[in-house]
C-alpha cells in the first residue's frame, strides 16, 4: 500500500495483523531519494566535466596538428630554390686539400681552448668549495672553543660553591 504526500514518499508495510494493527510500519524514503538525486547530479557533473576535458584535449590536438602542418609547409617553402637564384648562386667555397690539415689543426686548438676554460671554471668552483669548507671548520672550532670555555666556567663555579668560596 503506497500513497504520495507531496514531497514525501510514504510507504506502509503491512504487518501480520494488517494496516490497523500494531505491526504496521511507515517507511519514509525522503533521505534515500535525496541521496539518489545528489549522486545522480554528481555523476552528471563528473560526466560533463570529463566530456569538456576530452573536447579541450581534442581541440588542443587539432590546433597542434594544424600548427605543425603550417610549420612543415613553411619549411618546405623556405627549402625550395627559386629559379632566379639558381643562376646567380655560386657553389660553396671549399678549402683546398692542402689547407684542410691547417683548418683541422685550428679547430683542435679552438676545442682545446674551450676545454681549458671549462677546466679553469671547475678549478675555481673547487677552490671556492674548499674555502667555504675551511670557513665552516673555523666557525665550528670557534663555537667549540666558546662551548668548552662555558663548560669550564660552569665547572669552576660549581667547585667554588662546593668548597664554599
Amino acid at each position: 500500500m503506497e500513497r504520495d504526500n507531496g514531497d514525501e514518499d510514504v510507504r506502509v508495510q503491512l504487518g501480520a495483523r494488517g494496516a490497523r494493527g500494531a505491526h504496521a510500519r511507515v517507511v519514509r524514503v525522503i533521505a534515500a531519494k535525496k541521496a539518489e538525486d545528489e549522486i545522480a547530479a554528481k555523476q552528471q557533473q563528473n560526466n560533463s566535466t570529463r566530456l569538456q576535458k576530452v573536447k579541450d584535449l581534442q581541440n588542443d590536438i587539432r590546433t597542434a596538428t594544424i600548427q605543425q602542418q603550417i610549420h612543415v609547409v613553411q619549411t618546405e617553402k623556405s627549402k625550395q630554390i627559386q629559379p632566379s637564384k639558381t643562376i646567380t648562386q655560386q657553389p660553396p667555397v671549399q678549402t683546398p686539400i692542402a689547407q684542410r690539415p691547417i683548418a683541422i689543426a685550428e679547430q683542435k686548438k679552438a676545442n682545446e681552448r674551450i676545454k681549458d676554460k671549462e677546466r679553469k671554471e671547475i678549478e675555481k668552483l673547487l677552490i671556492q668549495e674548499k674555502e667555504a669548507e675551511e670557513q665552516k671548520v673555523e666557525k665550528d672550532k670557534l663555537l667549540l672553543a666558546k662551548l668548552s670555555n662555558a663548560i669550564l666556567d660552569d665547572v669552576g663555579q660549581s667547585q667554588r660553591i662546593q668548597t664554599g668560596a
